[in-house]
């Protein structure tokens, strides 16, 4: 069994080594909006961004439809139990003050995904698609930033995901944060 609080890397998460580890850094920009929250987090993968967000929340729930992602947290014996197997629409948006999304990049899906968001939910894009919610009048835009990260130090090689495009080792993402107001 491996201990979570082992550093196999240079953070305390040894599911993945691949050098998508930037978003490990969102965490204390978005500190402010997620501390004392019930935090989920759609299309979590291996749980990594919860996990790093766990300390700060009231509660962390994940949603991660490929068990690809599961069949690496067995095989590590690591606890994550927080997250929910299986399809979105299927099983249901778990009940969350905050959605972190990993936005599909079909508007119709988003559009599915935020029409069943409670009124007042907070929403956290980091999607590369700056404009994908322009036409989302139910969305107010509370504020826009971007956080600075360095990859450099992760020596891992694996893809986080197909068709996923390869990024900077250093750089800076863009983070939009939304409310739903309808």
């Amino acid at each position: 069994m491996v201990d979570d609080e082992k550093t196999f890397t240079k953070v305390k998460h040894p599911i993945m080594k691949f050098p998508y580890r930037s978003p490990l850094d969102i965490v204390k920009a978005i500190e402010h909006i997620i501390k004392g929250k019930v935090v989920c987090d759609i299309g979590c993968a291996c749980g990594d961004i919860l996990f790093e967000m766990k300390d700060l929340c009231e509660d962390i729930i994940g949603v991660e439809l490929n068990t690809r992602f599961k069949e690496k947290i067995n095989n590590l014996g690591l606890d994550r139990s927080f997250i929910k197997w299986g399809d979105l629409f299927e099983i249901g948006i778990p009940e969350a003050d905050v959605y972190f999304l990993w936005i599909s990049p079909s508007k119709d899906e988003n559009k599915e995904i935020i029409d069943r968001l409670k009124t007042g939910s907070i929403i956290i894009d980091v999607t590369s698609a700056i404009e994908l919610f322009n036409d989302f009048d139910e969305l107010e835009l509370l504020e826009k930033f971007e956080y600075e990260y360095n990859e450099s130090e992760y020596n891992g090689t694996e893809p986080h995901a197909s068709g996923l495009p390869q990024f900077n080792p250093i750089g800076s993402r863009f983070v939009r944060i939304y409310r739903k107001n309808k």
